[in-house]
């Protein structure tokens, strides 16, 4: 099953870009790299079935997954 993960340009705020991801594991790696990148995931389509693990307090509950602001990006910051 194939993922599409939709975002925000950190400097095109006001346009939508989609992505096509294979795998629900490639969808989260994608989705670190792109928050990483400064970019606000908005959606993903199926929702990911991600779940808080007592081993790892950081994980995301599903919830969470599109809703985060985005960070400053890399390159900003070394600027």
């Amino acid at each position: 099953m194939s993922y599409t993960i939709t975002f925000r340009r950190p400097e095109l705020w006001h346009v939508l870009t989609t992505m096509t991801v294979p795998s629900q594991a490639d969808t989260l790696a994608q989705i670190h790299r792109l928050e990483d990148l400064g970019y606000k995931i908005i959606t993903v389509i199926p929702p990911l079935d991600v779940h808080r693990s007592p081993q790892d307090p950081g994980s995301r509950m599903p919830a969470s997954i599109g809703l985060r602001e985005a960070k400053t990006s890399i390159r900003h910051r070394i600027e």
